[in-house]
């Protein structure tokens, strides 16, 4: 019998829309690392016009799946390559093996 999923932890963060390319990376690579990292799901959502800042939205199983992902986006959106980033260690993935 397989476990059920774990209800799914969700954030919006915002970034200005001048930084949403640094967020994607070439070909989505930087938000594909992001997903791969945090074991979050990872969306873009549309940029609102009026603020000129675009939201993203993760979803993760535990608030430090969350915070690995936060502050991936973070870093990517101010231009910076993460080299260490907190990983929720043991990893909390989203589907028990």
């Amino acid at each position: 019998m397989p476990f059920p999923a774990p209800p799914m932890l969700r954030e919006r963060l915002d970034v200005d829309s001048a930084n949403v390319s640094n967020v994607l990376g070439v070909h989505g690579s930087n938000i594909s690392t992001i997903a791969q990292i945090s074991g979050c799901q990872v969306s873009m959502l549309e940029a609102d016009p009026e603020t000129k800042m675009n939201s993203i939205e993760i979803m993760g199983p535990h608030e430090a799946n969350l915070r690995a992902a936060r502050q991936l986006v973070e870093a990517f959106a101010n231009g910076q390559t993460p080299s260490v980033v907190q990983p929720p260690w043991p990893p909390q993935h989203m589907y028990p093996a």
